[in-house]
């Protein structure tokens, strides 16, 4: 059975700059523990949320998201009309 990849959505230029150096870690820290997982950038202001709610829409239940507002990422993983996500900051 193939394992669907959860998101990680990464801003990169968080916490200036240290989302884009913890990247590596949270990618080698998934791949050990044999978690698929599909690594996308945000790349304008509004990006994550976009990307969060088309990967929810797209049937993910479960995101990690790294960097950026952990308030607005908890507002996120409670989207009206969907499911509760399992979110991961």
């Amino acid at each position: 059975m193939k394992k669907t990849p959860i998101p990680l959505i990464v801003n990169p230029i968080a916490g200036r700059g240290r989302a884009r150096h913890s990247t590596a870690s949270i990618c080698s820290l998934l791949a050990d523990r044999g978690i698929a997982y599909e690594l996308m950038h945000s790349n304008a202001a509004g990006d994550i949320e976009y990307k969060v709610l088309a990967a929810a829409s797209a049937g993910a239940q479960r995101i990690i998201v790294a960097g950026g507002d952990s308030r607005r990422s908890t507002e996120l993983c409670n989207l009206p009309g969907q499911p509760p996500l399992q979110c991961y900051r």
